[in-house]
């Protein structure tokens, strides 16, 4: 092998602790055992074999109740005391390892509030057993969430909505890396990253296709890009990023969670599994593991849905790794969906029209535990076993846990490192928007006297998340709205002097939103997600809304009596407060120079945008350049253009076209840093494969025709310009 492992004996040398809290090493756990086949030194075992070839060797040698294990999640609490989380005591129960990971060892689920090196010691004898105690010696995928930041302990970034505010997406590539590097050295590989649902929830970065998909994508690329130490040259990754929710998670009825998520094919190819994210790579540049939802889609649950999992997932994307249910999901399938009438149906009818693995979490247990007799008694095929066993296999041998899947020794270098502060810190000031800023009320001078802080957390110095409203002495009213979501509130729009969103932060967003009220920092985060005017809007209040979405005419009776009918509301507007890609800053900038690569792009092509901007304030700022684009006409089709401007934006609609599409939709962004004074350029390529219509005929087609391009916001054109595909 290439590593010398650690010995629990060894590893109990390791830990600081005193000497009441070490641990006995059990004779059962050394020397090895008989059973243990590393003396054979199989081909799955040879770190120079290609990894397709170590699977074929390893999966005709295991037992179906090792198979079965290797597709259930356990949990370290049922062998590792956590009742306590300030307990140290470094122990377990022999048994309990022995009977836990026997039969669920697939993956063992670590997210529980431990101390660090109870964890990191949790993780090794996790390990230790598996490669030295069972027949194969096969490691597990060590498992916790990682929403915005290793939990629990690490370093807690903003939440993916404020990330995507931040319009940065190499700075979210750092920090994806700054935790990978902590997840890396205690022995954690596999992190539930959240990179895919699109919305205003917390968990997606927005409501946009294209965002998430750079979003995800520099998440997944940070998280995994490198490889642990001592591993083979066939692994590919340090730790494995697992996207979810697969698909369509983030727009159930009312809002309520596992809730209907309402659509058909078309919407769910457009918006929920968009060409956009092939686009930006991200499906390309994949995550070694993915979770379904516990929603249902048209009617179908996501975990029982082989169209979505098996002919998108695997077949049409080519997906070859890890897929697991999301907690207690699949018991769902009797408990609440009602398409199952006992476990054994729940378990067969999620792996044949899944392939997926189980995770915890549901009540009262694991219905893939029936899985073994119902293989001896014929009711499922143990290829689908042997096939979702392989995705298993296949994402442990790309992370090298064959060869090393233990925590390093110097763990702790890499933990909570002065760098890794400085990330969140940068990122928890880029996701601060500036909504409104009337009479230039911001920023306040550090000579203003005194601040009254009004709100429920205003004192309370460990409760980071709650509106708060700062009076300065001139009575001028700011808010900020510190919330996991957009805050639907008319009075704040109408009577704030100047409103600030902070969406749910990280560690340093006390000291970001101050550096932002008092001009330290420059604001420059632009809204990932609309505000609406009122909940009953939604989703209307969406920038990219499908045309003639969101009309607004009111209607009108003329004094002959002609009668002409509206389609807006009668007492309001569904246009929203603040649109997707809104945000000020304390600087002012100029656009000017909009040039294109080519008026006639090819439908292989790609087109390249270049624009100047000028910052014409006194102040050094960062500028999110936008560019957006809409179908025009279509080279076939006739048609008529009909124009609307409101609050100075245009919007051109293809009334008569093959398929209804979004009004326009964002193609590509870049954050420029620009001195005051100074200019720079930005440059964005589109390929013309991101311009593709789910088409009449059900499938991705880059149409014909005429297209606008414009640049500014969602819901402003500073500059436009027209070109053709051909």
């Amino acid at each position: 092998m290439l590593i010398d492992r650690l010995t629990l004996a060894a590893w109990a040398a390791l830990m600081p602790l005193p000497v009441a809290h070490a641990f006995a090493v059990p004779p059962s756990l050394l020397p090895r055992q008989e059973s243990n086949t590393f003396d054979e030194f199989p081909l799955y075992k040879d770190p120079t074999a290609s990894i397709e070839d170590r699977i074929a060797d390893l999966l005709p040698r295991m037992t179906l109740e090792e198979k079965v294990s290797q597709l259930i999640q356990g949990d370290v609490k049922n062998f590792v005391n956590q009742t306590d989380p300030t307990d140290t005591t470094l122990a377990y129960n022999e048994s309990g390892i022995v009977w836990e990971l026997s039969r669920k060892g697939g993956s063992v689920w670590f997210g529980n509030q431990s101390p660090l090196e109870k964890i990191v010691y949790a993780i090794n004898i996790t390990q230790c057993y598996l490669l030295e105690e069972t027949r194969l010696g096969i490691p597990a995928l060590i498992q916790t969430e990682g929403l915005h930041g290793l939990l629990p302990h690490g370093t807690i970034y903003p939440s993916p909505l404020g990330v995507a505010a931040s319009f940065n997406p190499e700075l979210w590539r750092r920090a994806a890396k700054a935790m990978a590097d902590e997840a890396e050295g205690i022995g954690r590989h596999h992190r539930i990253s959240r990179a895919e649902p699109i919305g205003s929830k917390l968990e997606s970065f927005g409501e946009d296709p294209y965002v998430n998909g750079v979003f995800g994508k520099a998440y997944v690329e940070g998280l995994q890009t490198g490889r642990r130490r001592n591993t083979s040259e066939t692994a590919i990754a340090r730790v494995a990023a697992m996207c979810k929710h697969f698909a369509a998670f983030s727009a159930p009825l009312g809002g309520l969670n596992i809730a209907p998520v309402q659509g058909g094919e078309r919407e769910l190819r457009t918006l929920w599994a968009s060409a956009a994210f092939n686009d930006t790579g991200f499906i390309s540049h994949c995550s070694l593991a993915r979770a379904s939802i516990e929603n249902r889609y048209d009617g179908i649950p996501a975990t029982a849905d082989k169209h979505l999992m098996i002919d998108i997932l695997r077949e049409e994307w080519g997906y070859p790794y890890f897929v697991i249910s999301d907690a207690g999901s699949v018991e769902l399938l009797q408990t609440k969906h009602g398409i199952c009438g006992d476990p054994e149906c729940s378990a067969r009818t999620a792996l044949t029209r899944g392939l997926s693995a189980e995770m915890g979490g549901g009540s009262p247990g694991y219905t893939y535990l029936t899985l073994v007799d119902q293989v001896n008694n014929g009711t499922v095929d143990v290829s689908y076993i042997d096939r979702t066993v392989e995705y298993t296999l296949r994402t442990k041998f790309a992370l090298g846990l064959f060869e090393n899947p233990y925590p390093y020794d110097d763990w702790r270098d890499t933990f909570r490192t002065a760098e890794t502060s400085a990330i969140e810190r940068e990122l928890d000031t880029e996701q601060i928007v500036l909504l409104d800023n009337r009479n230039n009320t911001l920023p306040l001078s550090l000579e203003s006297g005194s601040v009254a802080l009004i709100g429920a957390h205003a004192a309370n110095v460990t409760e980071l998340f709650g509106d708060t409203l700062i009076t300065p002495s001139s009575s001028s009213l700011v808010l900020n709205c510190g919330c996991t979501q957009p805050v639907v509130e008319p009075w704040i729009y109408y009577h704030a002097d100047a409103i600030v969103q902070q969406f749910y932060g990280g560690e340093a967003q006390g000291l970001a939103l101050t550096d932002i009220i008092f001009g330290v920092q420059n604001p420059s985060g632009k809204m990932p997600v609309s505000v609406p005017r009122s909940v009953a809007n939604f989703p209307t209040q969406w920038y990219d809304y499908l045309k003639g979405g969101r009309l607004i005419d009111p209607g009108r009776e003329y004094e002959n009596g002609t009668l002409v009918f509206g389609h807006s509301y009668v007492l309001d507007t569904p246009l929203p407060f603040w649109s997707f890609g809104h945000g000020l800053s304390y600087t002012t900038f100029n656009y000017t120079s909009l040039e294109l690569s080519t008026q006639e792009l090819t439908q292989e092509g790609t087109l390249e945008v270049s624009v100047t901007v000028t910052n014409t304030g006194d102040q050094d700022g960062k500028e999110v350049v936008q560019v957006y684009s809409c179908v025009v006409e279509s080279i076939e089709d006739s048609v008529i253009l009909e124009l609307t401007m409101l609050r100075n934006q245009v919007y051109i609609t293809d009334v008569v076209a093959s398929v209804v599409t979004a009004n326009q939709f964002l193609a590509g962004f870049e954050k420029l840093d620009i001195p005051a004074g100074e200019y720079r350029t930005a440059s964005i390529s589109i390929p013309a494969s991101s311009l593709a219509v789910w088409s009449y005929d059900n499938k991705w087609e880059v149409e014909p025709g005429l297209f606008e391009l414009k640049v500014g916001s969602s819901e402003k054109v500073l500059l436009n310009t027209t070109f053709y595909v051909v």
